[in-house]
């Protein structure tokens, strides 16, 4: 038997063994022989990869064809709960006149981890050197990548005297680091680029924080917010994930997936940082953003089920900069996906959990943050992107060579990785 990631599961391939969801629950007998429908089944329940049986000599080959890379915003959300805030002393309590819910058997999943365009005149030779090895080597990145490492280490600093005096948090003091890092040069388009740049760098919750704040920042701006809310907006990143303090850090630290008890645990983070920061001098948009970030406008999200029109803007707008981050980042669980799979996947279903207005602005500007990137493609060419599709944004055109691909017209060819 071999173990295949799901992306690259074909039909006609058999299971060598039973496949199972985090919550232990049966998805695939063993002996199944694989179809379109049961490949999408374990897409669909973020089943990362599965053993099936050794092809035997003279099979014919698989053919050629690599399924879509797709994302689960259920299990993305149960993914961000994996972080590791430094914890308080005190565990959890729970609220008073209840029950902490009953611990189940703790249940480990099997971890192992040529088409004609006219926007482009005469190509030009390919550079040796990718974007981001070439960004990496400039002075604004290294500039950039040092002032990102001070800031975070002061955001860290300040947090946890934060929780002991959170009637005396200074907000203009709190995103004085933040707001250091938009520089004129690195403001907008640059700050996405510097931050894919710096991925390779430990993703705790204190980046994964800064990152969020800064997204914040430009999406606001790129929805033409005043200067006012483009700070509520930034505070709000920066604060939307505070109630992990109050985690135990058994459950933050975790390196693989949550039992269904340590998620319902955790999963009481977004109530723990609106209690915190009900005595703070904040807006009351940022406590709302603590409190909602996990929300969605179709009533998946959690932890009160609210709909699109109860639903915070700023917790909006950091729900999208919350996901985009987790997805694209390096965990312990997952590795990360590259910024046109998360694209995709917000294509694909992300109009019905976000709000249409803020998700499509962010998406028409995201992409063209990527233009120029260097990028390998499922079947392993490796290209430079020189047109985005405005009708289908996770498919822009790729130069490899002295030819253009048109991943639009290409339904089985996908971006795997920015280079």
């Amino acid at each position: 038997m071999k173990r295949v990631s799901t992306s690259a599961l074909l039909p006609g391939m058999v299971t060598a063994e039973e496949v199972f969801n985090y919550k232990g629950h049966l998805i695939l007998p063993k002996g199944h022989v694989l179809t379109e429908e049961s490949i999408e089944k374990l897409e669909f329940y973020s089943v990362i990869n599965v053993r099936v049986e050794e092809k035997e000599k003279g099979d014919a080959e698989e053919p050629e064809g690599i399924a879509a890379p797709e994302i689960d915003f259920d299990e993305i959300d149960a993914t961000l709960l994996s972080r590791d805030w430094k914890n308080t002393e005190n565990e959890m309590e729970p609220e008073s006149g209840a029950e902490p819910p009953a611990e189940p058997e703790d249940i480990q999943p099997d971890a192992e981890p040529a088409l004609e365009v006219t926007p482009v005149p005469q190509p030009a030779p390919m550079e040796k050197d990718s974007y981001s090895e070439r960004l990496r080597q400039t002075e604004e990145f290294l500039a950039f990548e040092k002032d990102f490492r001070q800031a975070t280490d002061s955001f860290k600093e300040t947090m946890s005297e934060v929780i002991e005096n959170v009637e005396n948090l200074n907000v203009d003091d709190l995103i004085s680091s933040t707001l250091s890092l938009l520089t004129t040069d690195n403001k907008h388009v640059g700050v996405f680029d510097m931050l894919h740049s710096m991925r390779q760098m430990d993703d705790n919750t204190y980046v994964h924080c800064m990152n969020v704040s800064l997204m914040c920042n430009v999406l606001a701006r790129w929805l033409k917010m005043d200067e006012e809310n483009i700070k509520t907006a930034t505070v709000s990143g920066l604060l939307h994930d505070i109630g992990k303090l109050k985690i135990p850090e058994k459950i933050i630290k975790k390196p693989g997936r949550l039992t269904e008890w340590e998620l319902s645990v955790a999963r009481t983070h977004p109530r723990e940082g609106y209690n915190i920061l009900m005595a703070a001098p904040v807006d009351d948009h940022v406590k709302n953003a603590a409190l909602m970030h996990h929300e969605r406008c179709d009533g998946s999200g959690y932890p009160l089920k609210l709909t699109s029109a109860q639903i915070d803007p700023f917790a909006k707008i950091v729900a999208i900069a919350d996901v985009y981050d987790a997805m694209t980042s390096t965990r312990a669980y997952h590795a990360p996906c590259s910024p046109f799979a998360a694209i995709a996947a917000f294509e694909k279903e992300g109009f019905q959990k976000y709000d249409p207005e803020f998700i499509l602005t962010f998406l028409k500007n995201i992409v063209n943050t990527y233009i120029l990137h260097r990028v390998r493609l499922t079947n392993g060419e490796e290209g430079d992107i020189v047109y985005i599709n405005p009708d289908k944004l996770s498919k822009p055109t790729v130069r490899v060579g002295n030819k253009y691909i048109d991943l639009s017209k290409e339904p089985h060819l996908y971006i795997d990785a920015l280079i």
